[in-house]
């Protein structure tokens, strides 16, 4: 179904984004590793800085690499795909919320099948508020 440039760019997405939080906390609050007389014997830091830039480049262009792929890509890889533009795709926004946050069961046809909707993509934002305590589960542990 996902064609293998779309699932790359996630992975590349996660490693490059994985780098870029380390590195940046390294550098936000930089920690004493080793130690030595002179900067230049132990340039483990310069390293890091090197990582996190290169880590930088590599989100960048794979982000606009995402772009180009959303234009050339199979119909699940387009933008079409992304923004809600037909009226049976908000309709299904609506139910997805009503069902997965609200937990209302919704109502009339159900609207053409998708692999990836943009009731998914949109109700992202929602999906914390799912995650409520349910009235059975008991107000203290056993």
């Amino acid at each position: 179904m996902w064609e293998l440039p779309v699932r790359a760019y996630h992975w590349i997405n996660a490693v490059a984004l994985t780098a870029l939080l380390i590195t940046g906390y390294l550098i936000g609050a930089p920690i004493r590793m080793f130690y030595a007389s002179e900067a230049y014997q132990l340039y483990w830091f310069g390293w890091v800085r090197f990582i996190h830039f290169l880590a930088a480049f590599i989100y960048v262009f794979n982000f606009l690499a995402r772009l180009y792929w959303g234009f050339v890509g199979n119909k699940y890889a387009s933008w079409a795909a992304f923004f809600p533009l037909k009226r049976w795709q908000r309709r299904e926004i609506v139910d997805v919320i009503k069902a997965d946050v609200f937990e209302v069961k919704a109502h009339g046809p159900s609207p053409p099948a998708t692999t990836r909707s943009p009731a998914q993509f949109t109700s992202a934002p929602f999906w914390p508020l799912s995650f409520r305590r349910s009235p059975a589960s008991p107000s203290t542990p056993a």
